[in-house]
């Protein structure tokens, strides 16, 4: 399940729980190209930590899209992810290896205000 989450204009802020379905990724994908027509940068927050599964139709869909977003990478400044399970932060880890123009970076369930705070605080270093 996708849920948006009241954010500063400037964050794109969801909750992924239960099961993601194609449904889901298709809802959240259309909010991120909202936000890429009309900002010229901003941040990322995503909690996955009540996130159970992906339907294999959610999964596919979803790697398509972070495939097509990677055109749009310098428009994302930063990204939380908030989990208390070990692969996101070795997904932030990677990413961040990855993609040098995002910093990522992971939270704990209980710090999902500070997630969002940091996310809106930009790069600590210009780009």
């Amino acid at each position: 399940m996708f849920e948006q989450l009241v954010a500063p204009e400037n964050v794109i802020a969801m909750r992924l729980s239960g099961t993601l379905t194609r449904e889901d990724v298709h809802t959240y994908k259309a909010i991120i190209e909202d936000k890429i027509a009309s900002h010229k940068h901003f941040g990322v927050c995503v909690d996955m930590s009540k996130l159970h599964d992906l339907g294999a139709d959610a999964l596919t869909d979803d790697a398509m899209v972070e495939f097509e977003l990677l055109t749009h990478v310098s428009k994302f400044r930063r990204c939380a992810l908030v989990s208390d399970k070990s692969w996101p932060i070795t997904m932030a880890v990677a990413i961040g290896h990855l993609i040098p123009l995002l910093e990522v970076k992971s939270f704990e369930p209980e710090q999902g205000d500070a997630a969002i705070v940091w996310a809106s605080e930009g790069p600590a270093q210009p780009h």
